[in-house]
């Protein structure tokens, strides 16, 4: 009886690709037999976890999405996963779990938080995160960016004429047509909710006289 060993690395391939691996040996002997056998080897790929960019505003707070891609399914339900998060925040920036979990296809993805210090300074800050399956210690990392703006202020555009004073000569004598005008247009960049006052003043020269 003779052994021996036989070492075979893992490429890229595998890490997103099939999940397992046929090898077929060879054996002979002195007086012409031959012998085969098969080997299969069954490769444990890795989590895949990525994380959508996230844009808030200071002092406010926005979810993101974390994703988590399984490459090797499990028959446990995927809602019932122990599966962990660990943020690393810089200052003025929180992230917490929401709860809310979609599935999509072998990964899931997780609602995530964000709240951002109304004192940080607007600019692109990297959250690094860790996602570990508690069931065979699997474990991935990867960087939540978080986009932070400043408040903009709400927009106007003024009303515009749209035509010449109207100047009627009847045999009262003359009147005289307020001009037709465009109503203001108010919008805010950031989709904030807006409180328009705009008391109705109509200027003395526009007014109709007789």
């Amino acid at each position: 009886m003779a052994s021996g060993t036989w070492t075979w690395t893992v490429s890229e391939y595998y890490a997103r690709g099939p999940r397992w691996e046929m090898v077929t040996f060879r054996a002979e002997d002195g007086f012409g037999g031959v012998g085969l056998a098969t080997l299969v080897v069954w490769v444990e790929r890795p989590l895949y976890v990525y994380a959508s960019p996230v844009v808030v505003e200071r002092g406010g707070a926005a979810w993101a999405s974390i994703g988590v891609d399984d490459g090797d399914p499990s028959p446990i339900p995927l809602d019932f996963l122990p599966v962990e998060l660990a943020f690393e925040p810089p200052p003025g920036i929180s992230v917490r779990e929401t709860g809310v979990f979609v599935r999509s296809g072998p990964g899931f993805s997780l609602a995530v938080e964000v709240r951002v210090d109304q004192r940080l300074c607007p600019g692109t800050y990297a959250v690094p995160f860790t996602v570990g399956h508690l069931l065979d210690n699997r474990a991935a990392s990867g960087i939540l960016f978080v986009h932070v703006v400043g408040n903009r202020p709400p927009q106007a555009r003024p009303p515009e004429l749209r035509g010449e004073l109207t100047v009627t000569l009847t045999p009262k004598g003359i009147v005289r047509s307020p001009v037709a005008m465009r109503i203001p247009e108010v919008w805010d960049p950031d989709g904030d909710p807006i409180f328009v006052e705009a008391p109705l003043v109509i200027s003395p020269s526009l007014a109709a006289k007789s």
